[in-house]
Formats: C-alpha cells, sequence, structure tokens
C-alpha cells in the first residue's frame, strides 16, 4: 500500500492555471499587433511553458488515477477471517498526503471500534497439510461439451447402427412400432424423474391429445417409415447430409403455416443446403473434383474408388433413388411439416413436452397396429411370418441410440444453445463420413460426397449462427 501512496499531491492552489497563462499571452500578442512582428524566442518560450504546463497536468492526472485505484484497493475486502474491510479514500483527491494518511487512520480507528474487532479475539485455522508429490486433478468438461461429444458420436453412428443391426429381411412396421414405444417409455420416465407426472396429467384428456397430436404423430409415422427405408439403403454421410433437408422443408411450412420469417443468412444457408444436396448426388458435379489428375488425396481417392452414382448400373441407380434418396427426402419434407404443425399445436395450447413427444409416440403407435391389423403388406407378413421376424437382441441397440439422441438434442440445447448445436452435428457429419471409410463394408467417402458434406456444414453453421431477430 505504501507503493501506492508515493505520490506528489497537489493542492488546488498550486495548481497551474493553463487557461489564464494563455490568455495572458494573447492579450500580450493584441497589444502588440501594431508593433513590429513577433520575436521567434518569445514564440518559442511560449511553446516551451505551454509543454510544462501539459506535462504538469498529466503528471496530476495521473496522480488522481492512481489515488482512485489506491483507495479501491483498500476499500476490497481482506481475505483475513478477522481483518477489517478498509474503508475507501476521501472523495475529494486534492489533498495533501498527510491529511489523507490521516484520514486514513481516522476512519479505519471509527470502523474497528464500531465493530469491536480490536476486542474480538483472534482465531486460527490450521490449514490441511498437503503432500509433495499430489495428484493433479481431473478436469471434467462442462456438462454442455460433454453432451456435444455424445451427440456427435450417436449422430455419426446411428446410421450404420441400423443398417447393420436392422436388416432389410426385418418388417419394417414392428421396428418403428418398438421405436414408439420406446420413445413412450422413455418419455413416460422423464416426467416420473422430473417430477412433473402429477402436474402435466392433472387435466389430461384423450381428445385434447388427439386434437393436439393426432396429424403430427401420424405424419411422424410415415417418417420413421421412410428413413428406417432409407437407413438401410443409403451410406451413412450420404443419409446424414441429405436428411438435413428437413431444414428447409421445416422452413418453408413454417412460413407459410406461423408465417415466420427467415434472416438473410439463413435464406442463404438454405440455398446452400440444396446445392450440398444435389452435389452430394452428383446432379450438379463440382469442376476439378473427382477427376484422375486431381493431385489431391481426394483425388488419389476417386481413382481407387470411383463415385458413388456412376459406379453403379441403370437398375442398381434405380434402386438408389427408389429406395434410398427418395425415402430420405420424403421423410425430411414430412418432418418439416409435422414439425410446423406440432409447434402450432404446441402455440394454442401449452403442454409439457415429454408429455407431448409421449402423446406423439403414443398416437404413431397406435396407427401402426390398426393399419397391420387392417391388412396392410406388412400385417400380412406379421401374420405369416410373426412380429420378431429378423429381430436379434441387437436389433434394440438402434432403438436405444436413436431414442437417446432424441435426448442428447435437448440437453445440448438446453446447457450449449442451438449454436453450438449445429457444430455438434457438423462433427457428427464428418465423423460419419470417417466411420465410414473405416468400416470395411461401406463404400469408400468420394470427393465429391466429401464436398457435399462440406457445404451441408457450411449451411448448418450459417442457419443456427444468425437467425431472425
Amino acid at each position: 500500500m505504501s507503493s501506492l501512496l508515493v505520490v506528489k499531491f497537489v493542492s488546488r492552489e498550486e495548481k497551474p492555471s493553463l487557461q489564464s497563462f494563455s490568455t495572458g499571452f494573447e492579450n500580450n500578442c493584441r497589444s502588440s499587433r501594431n508593433d513590429t512582428a513577433m520575436d521567434v524566442n518569445q514564440i518559442r518560450r511560449y511553446h516551451v511553458q505551454r509543454k510544462r504546463l501539459y506535462r504538469t497536468a498529466t503528471a496530476m492526472k495521473v496522480s488522481r488515477l492512481l489515488l482512485a485505484l489506491a483507495s479501491f484497493l483498500t476499500s476490497w475486502p481482506c481475505t483475513g477471517a478477522f481483518q477489517p474491510r478498509r474503508p475507501p479514500f476521501a472523495k475529494s483527491v486534492h489533498v495533501s498526503s498527510n491529511s489523507a494518511r490521516k484520514t486514513i487512520r481516522d476512519r479505519i480507528a471509527r470502523r474497528a471500534i464500531a465493530r469491536n474487532i480490536a476486542t474480538r479475539p483472534k482465531t486460527y485455522t490450521s490449514r490441511p497439510k498437503t503432500a509433495l508429490l499430489a495428484v493433479p486433478a481431473i478436469s471434467v468438461p462442462a456438462p454442455g461439451t460433454f453432451y456435444m461429444i455424445l451427440l456427435a458420436v450417436q449422430f455419426a453412428s446411428q446410421p450404420l447402427l441400423t443398417k447393420r443391426y436392422a436388416p432389410p429381411t426385418i418388417i419394417r412396421s414392428t421396428y418403428v412400432l418398438a421405436q414408439d414405444l420406446f420413445r413412450m417409455f422413455t418419455c413416460v420416465t422423464l416426467l416420473i424423474i422430473t417430477g412433473s407426472w402429477h402436474s402435466a396429467t392433472a387435466s389430461w384428456k384423450w381428445s385434447s391429445a388427439a386434437v393436439a397430436a393426432g396429424l403430427p404423430a401420424l405424419l411422424y409415422a410415415v417418417q420413421n417409415y421412410c428413413s428406417l427405408v432409407a437407413y438401410q439403403n443409403l451410406p451413412p454421410i450420404t443419409y446424414n447430409v441429405l436428411n438435413q433437408t428437413k431444414t428447409l422443408s421445416a422452413a418453408v411450412c413454417c412460413y407459410f403455416l406461423l408465417r415466420q420469417r427467415q434472416s438473410p443468412y439463413q435464406i442463404v444457408a438454405l440455398g446452400v443446403l440444396l446445392v450440398a444436396a444435389l452435389v452430394m448426388e452428383s446432379i450438379l458435379p463440382l469442376p476439378g473434383i473427382g477427376k484422375p489428375q486431381d493431385p489431391t488425396l481426394a483425388g488419389t481417392a476417386t481413382e481407387k474408388h470411383k463415385d458413388h452414382t456412376a459406379s453403379i448400373d441403370t437398375d442398381q441407380k434405380g434402386v438408389h433413388w427408389a429406395s434410398g434418396v427418395l425415402p430420405v427426402l420424403a421423410a425430411s419434407g414430412i418432418s418439416g411439416l409435422a414439425g410446423a404443425l406440432a409447434q402450432k399445436s404446441l402455440q394454442v395450447q401449452e403442454r409439457n413436452s415429454f408429455l407431448f413427444s409421449g402423446e406423439l409416440a403414443a398416437i404413431s403407435a397406435v396407427s401402426l397396429l390398426i393399419s397391420s391389423l387392417l391388412g396392410s403388406p406388412d400385417g400380412r407378413r406379421i401374420r405369416k411370418e410373426g412380429w420378431t421376424k429378423g429381430w436379434t437382441w441387437q436389433t434394440w441397440i438402434p432403438l436405444a441410440t436413436n431414442a437417446a439422441g432424441g435426448i442428447l438434442v435437448g440437453l445440448v440445447t438446453k446447457h450449449a444453445g442451438s449454436v453450438r448445436k449445429g457444430f455438434a452435428l457438423i462433427i457428427g457429419m464428418f465423423l460419419s463420413g470417417v466411420l465410414q471409410n473405416v468400416v470395411g463394408s461401406e463404400r469408400q467417402v468420394t470427393s465429391q460426397q466429401w464436398a457435399g458434406g462440406s457445404l451441408a456444414a457450411l449451411s448448418l453453421w450459417l442457419y443456427t449462427a444468425y437467425p431472425m431477430v
């Protein structure tokens, strides 16, 4: 504290007047206008004195700043358990050093007497002894970062897990039905854990649930069926990129149903997303990508593994479009429409989010059961081959990861925000390409697909980072 108080305080009487000096000099100049020209030495002396005055004024300002800093530091609470809180300095800074020290001593004494600090017994607490070689603490990441990592891994691995453990031999309606039942069980469990079961179901009625979640639940049932077909017939990175077109459909449906506009950056992002889908399917080939003379690593990979859509014959290409591309695009469009309808119904009547998700899953499961009983193609297969045709215990793995993905999306949005959720999905998109290259049964990712994935990641970042204000 002594180092801060070693400041030369200047009283108001000793404060030089720059204005008076300048005024006097100007008066002298006016009186000598009719005389000969001003002497050069007189002008130099004027500038020298003016610089001295400026230096003195600057020194005074610095001393005031140091004095204010000293008062702030002395008013900061002490770390000791029995040390008093030091009072700040006087408000006026134009005081001498002796009067400032005397003021500080008087105020400290008055505060000490008022708080009975002088007579308070001093108690000391012994500090715990630390070992010389202490084990460093393991830094656990924040919940938002941890949930983002889990969401990226789930987003990247979901297509691979579904394609491997839910083969085309399985009856798709039974898989979607089990998915809805699993989701409904998860929502009920979360309602009970969070303690909002009684408040959410106090005034619950079947009629209100059917009105709020009826049409969106039917659309979600069709979407889940189309998504399963696309999972079984598309490479992971292709599915993840094309599945992002649900953002485009959601924006269009929200605009027409809810009059919800998009920012200019979001409109550009939707255009980039459409270009990414076209590049991914080689409808819009990029110049210089995928050619044999490409010296990059992508060009080398293209020499070994030809383009995804050019290497298959016409029949396989038709199957690729009919059983892969069109189902995922249909699922994305239905997802946007169902999401807009669900948002509109939630705006009309407020409902618990877990309860609403459980209602969607329950109505979707009931609709699948009714369609199976009424003689749908899957219903005829169920009556002929049974409900568990093609099922193994491993089939429950993609069901569990899919349900966990929905929970992780909510946790990431809550703890990290929607922008960081977009970053997690971008990381998951590139991670799905890496996993596709690692898994031997999958086709290697081409440079055209990497370019489409990069454009989709750019559009996702633009859409989440620049929302409509």
